[in-house]
């Protein structure tokens, strides 16, 4: 039959949609192993958090002993200045008896003075020291520093060298952050696997309203529900591709994990070697401080004896000295590199 000629709009005026749909997965093999990407990634974020933390525990305590190496060098200068002290009034009773001229009382006064200068200097290392301790701790600069006795008897402690190195790969968040990197980029690798092969399947539907008119009637009503399956049948080796990036990236973690242990292992090493050499410094140390000791209280009972000169007297009691301080540092480098080796092996 003939047909009248039709006019239709293309685009309709006044028309409306209006719905709430929702869309379910039944399999989705995307969503499990992504779950498992997160996890792996959040367990590597805690562990350089605790590497952080560790790195933080370290500093404190360095700027602990900084803290009390001043406070010891102190120590040792005001017993050298006491003893100048005595040596200005016996070099002044000298004089007074006519026993010695004027300036062996001003030699004394000089040293006693420079005694007090390093006194001085010492005391505003303190400060610095326990203001940095306090930065560290988040505490208010001039809060006082309580001080651990047990650090100042000297008594080292024993290593062993096998078992440091051993436990150092269980200790040290590095490991854990890069062991947790490996678990995620395996995830990684299977996804893109499963995604190769497995489909998704998902349940969905809709239900709402369609017509001309902005309402809500019966006629406009309606309810969809659906049911899919999604398949890539082709993708030009795109999956191939990301596999293969998945798998690369896997093999550099686990290449990288062997160069930190190698790494881990040889700062242990390290480390344990130069607190064997601070032992043995520190040995050297004591014997030197006692020996100096010795002599300095000999040449003071010569000196009171008129048996010496002051220049003599001056030289014992300034090696005496700086055999204390030599002795104190080395005893505080003993506990910074004990310090140091319990970082390296995660302890």
């Amino acid at each position: 039959p003939v047909l009248p000629n039709q006019q239709i709009q293309f685009l309709p005026d006044d028309f409306h949609e209006t719905y709430l749909g929702f869309s379910y997965p039944l399999f989705n093999s995307d969503l499990k192993f992504n779950r498992q990407i997160q996890e792996h990634l959040a367990a590597g974020q805690a562990a350089r958090k605790e590497t952080y933390e560790q790195e933080l525990r370290f500093q404190i305590r360095a700027a602990y002993l900084q803290y009390l190496q001043a406070l010891q060098a102190e120590t040792i200068w005001q017993n050298t200045r006491r003893v100048l002290q005595e040596l200005v009034g016996f070099n002044e009773s000298l004089v007074r008896n006519q026993v010695a001229t004027r300036e062996v009382v001003a030699a004394a006064q000089y040293e006693r003075s420079r005694a007090e200068q390093e006194i001085v200097q010492l005391q505003a290392s303190q400060q610095t020291a326990r203001a940095y301790f306090n930065f560290l701790l988040n505490r208010d600069w001039q809060d006082s520093i309580l001080i651990d006795s047990a650090l100042l008897q000297p008594v080292p402690s024993a290593y062993d060298l096998d078992a440091l190195i051993s436990g150092a790969g269980n200790n040290r968040q590095e490991l854990s952050a890069l062991e947790a990197g490996q678990a995620a980029a395996a995830s990684a690798l299977q996804l893109q696997e499963a995604n190769r092969i497995l489909p998704d399947l998902y349940l969905g539907g809709q239900i709402g309203f369609q017509g001309f008119g902005y309402t809500f009637s019966e006629e406009q009503a309606y309810v969809l529900v659906q049911a899919g399956l999604r398949y890539d049948l082709f993708t030009g080796g795109q999956n191939k591709q990301k596999i293969q990036i998945a798998r690369l990236e896997n093999e550099k973690l686990q290449i990288q994990e062997q160069e930190v242990r190698r790494q881990i292992a040889l700062q242990v090493l390290q480390a344990w070697n130069e607190l064997e050499a601070g032992k043995a410094a520190w040995q050297s140390a004591v014997s030197g401080r006692q020996s100096a000791e010795e002599a300095f209280r000999i040449v003071q009972n010569k000196y009171k004896a008129g048996q010496v000169l002051l220049v003599e007297y001056l030289d014992a009691q300034n090696r005496a000295t700086g055999a204390q301080l030599q002795t104190s540092l080395a005893w505080i480098q003993i506990l910074q590199k004990e310090a140091a080796l319990r970082r390296a092996a995660g302890i």
